[in-house]
């Protein structure tokens, strides 16, 4: 029974990884400024250069994950506080797929902030690192992904941080890739390419939010009714 109770905890380990993995790579496809910036940098410093503006992204990444995971884990485990919460991250991620869908448009439902700029290629890492901070929609976007995950799919906290680890991880094996493409050639996606690919990321988004209310609204009212 040990036995089995063991590999039962691995392939579930390996299943939220998995999960995570997968949510993270979808939100990659959406091309912004970070992942041309290190497009950028491999493709005039070389993939070295490429490497560690990606590892500060993922850096900065985590740490907006973690932070996310933290002020969640706590009170979400009452379920009035689930409910409110769980319309909160519908909110926030239909906000991040609407604001995805406006700028292929060349508009903007949110600002971008830009709290450091620095210039000089020495600083690569730094740079990277503070762009990806500088935006200030990061961690209420993890904050409702996560607290969407916790409510609809009754993940455990062992299960977040997994789940965590693995959106992480899609930041690196994503721009690792993009620090390569980078490195051999010069040219990138052309504008037009880029635009549909933000935009069905956006209307992903927003569908997953609008879904995301009504199958609570349904678990509530069998609940009720039951």
């Amino acid at each position: 029974m040990m036995i089995v109770s063991t590999m039962w905890n691995v392939r579930r380990m390996k299943m939220m990884i998995f999960k995570g993995l997968k949510f993270g790579m979808l939100l990659q496809i959406a091309i912004g400024p970070i992942s041309i910036y290190v497009f950028n940098i491999s493709s005039n410093h070389g993939f070295i250069q490429g490497e560690i503006a990606a590892t500060a992204v993922t850096l900065a990444d985590s740490l907006f994950i973690l932070l996310a995971l933290l002020g969640l884990t706590t009170f979400l485990e009452h379920q009035k506080v689930k409910k409110y919460v769980t319309l909160f991250g519908a909110i926030v991620i239909a906000i991040f797929g609407i604001n995805i869908i406006l700028e292929v448009f060349g508009h903007g439902l949110l600002p971008n902030i830009q709290l450091f700029h620095i210039q000089s290629n020495n600083n690569v890492f730094l740079y990277a690192f503070f762009l990806t901070c500088a935006n200030p929609l990061t961690i209420l976007f993890w904050a409702g992904v996560f607290s969407s995950k916790l409510s609809k799919e009754n993940y455990n906290k062992k299960d977040m941080y997994l789940f965590g680890i693995g959106s992480a991880t899609s930041t690196l094996i994503a721009l690792t890739s993009v620090s390569i493409i980078g490195t051999i050639t010069k040219s990138f996606l052309s504008e037009n390419i880029v635009g549909i690919l933000n935009g069905i990321v956006g209307v992903v988004l927003v569908i997953y939010a609008i879904k995301m209310i009504f199958i609570k609204r349904e678990k509530s009212q069998i609940t009720t009714i039951n």
